[in-house]
């Protein structure tokens, strides 16, 4: 079975890529469960990968995601799309203010 999200680690670098080119590496429930579980074995390893670099295969990066899609097969898939939109809004106001 293919990975949809294949893991490279070399020298403190770790690198995931979003491998479903065929349909230009567009987020779906199963994909979105493979990535979390990558950041949740990436948080216990600070020590040792220092940057991680999210890629594509093929000729784009991520066509998105249908959020009521994976709210039908994923519970709480939609709460978590809303999490991430507001962690980025947050992040953007934190750049915002040190730029200021």
């Amino acid at each position: 079975m293919t990975q949809l999200v294949p893991r490279s680690d070399d020298d403190g670098l770790c690198t995931l890529t979003l491998n479903r080119p065929e349909s230009l590496n567009a987020l779906n429930p199963a994909l979105f469960v493979e990535l979390r579980g990558h950041v949740d074995a990436l948080a216990g390893q600070a020590d040792s990968i220092g940057c991680v670099i999210l890629c594509g295969n093929g000729r784009s990066f991520s066509a998105g995601r249908s959020p009521l899609r994976m709210q039908e097969q994923l519970p709480g898939a939609l709460t978590f799309v809303r999490l991430d939109r507001r962690l980025a809004e947050a992040a953007e106001l934190e750049s915002l203010r040190v730029l200021s």
